[in-house]
């Protein structure tokens, strides 16, 4: 098998997957080389990473922001 061989079914479909997951409408990607259909596997993986590793970012902020508020305040004052 050559990279300039056509892509495979379950590359097609990977690729599917991986733009469903984004959120994506897949587009239709016929005509694409196995090369080619790696390439775009691999950015769509690493945009999926990407996209978990905000969110997490943002939750990690949103928990801290709010256990902070929980917390209750100490009088600045010496008694």
């Amino acid at each position: 098998m050559a990279w300039q061989d056509e892509a495979t079914h379950k590359q097609y479909m990977f690729i599917y997957s991986l733009e469903q997951q984004l959120g994506r409408i897949p587009a239709n990607r016929s005509g694409l080389n196995k090369q080619m259909a790696k390439t775009l596997i691999e950015d769509l993986l690493d945009e999926l990473e990407t996209t978990k590793k905000m969110a997490k970012y943002l939750v990690d902020g949103l928990v801290r922001d709010l256990q902070a508020e929980a917390k209750p305040k100490r009088s600045q004052r010496g008694v």
